[in-house]
């Protein structure tokens, strides 16, 4: 290990203003030092240095002993991101789009529900108020329905719907319809954009359930 080098000796002027034999401080305008590595808190197994290629190293009970080219090739490893959503192709961008996307987007999800046995085009209720009238409000930019689940008392075969509107029934638009096929429920992948500032509805449109509740999830940004 090398010697640590503690006080300050001699300052030797080549390009700054001054000699000074005794300095007490170096000054930050013009004064460098020249050492065979730092030793972070007295401590020999902390160490920033000079590897022998010419690279800056760290060193750390930790970690081992790290260029800077292992950082970067870290930073700038091969990301597939064809099924992860992302863009990026490195690891390092990947990581920070990843961080990005969590913090700005949300992924909340709504349910409605109609008690006894359910006649086609009932519309189902939210918080007790037909969905048609006041429904579900959708606040998210670029809003897509990503999955539909369905669950009803009985074995039965029916179609749910689902809709946006205005409110109070107007400007009713279809968004899609899925099939529980002799079943007490499923869930469907799907992928319906929805506006923003919306209200989302539900109604059986096939079928007679008993007990029946149904629900979306959808992401988006915030």
């Amino acid at each position: 290990m090398p010697d640590k080098v503690k006080p300050l000796k001699m300052e030797d002027s080549v390009s700054g203003t001054e000699i000074n034999f005794a300095p007490t401080e170096t000054d930050p305008t013009e004064d460098y030092l020249a050492s065979k590595g730092l030793a972070l808190e007295n401590d020999d197994n902390t160490l920033i240095d000079k590897a022998g290629d010419g690279q800056v190293q760290f060193t750390d009970t930790t970690n081992g002993t790290k260029k800077v080219s292992d950082l970067l090739d870290a930073e700038q490893e091969d990301f597939d991101p064809l099924t992860s959503g992302l863009v990026s192709t490195k690891s390092g961008p990947a990581i920070r789009e990843l961080a990005a996307n969590a913090a700005a987007s949300a992924s909340p999800g709504f349910s409605w529900g109609k008690q006894g046995n359910i006649t086609p085009n009932t519309w189902l209720l939210n918080e007790g108020v037909a969905s048609n009238i006041a429904g579900r409000w959708q606040f998210l930019t670029s809003a897509t329905i990503t999955n539909v689940f369905v669950a009803n008392q009985q074995s039965t075969t029916f179609d749910v719907s689902i809709y946006y509107h205005d409110g109070n029934g107007s400007g009713i638009t279809l968004i899609g319809t899925v099939s529980v096929i002799a079943a007490k429920g499923d869930t469907f992948a799907v992928n319906w954009a929805v506006p923003i500032d919306k209200q989302i509805a539900t109604r059986v449109t096939l079928g007679s359930p008993k007990n029946i509740t149904v629900g979306v999830l959808l992401s988006g940004t915030k």
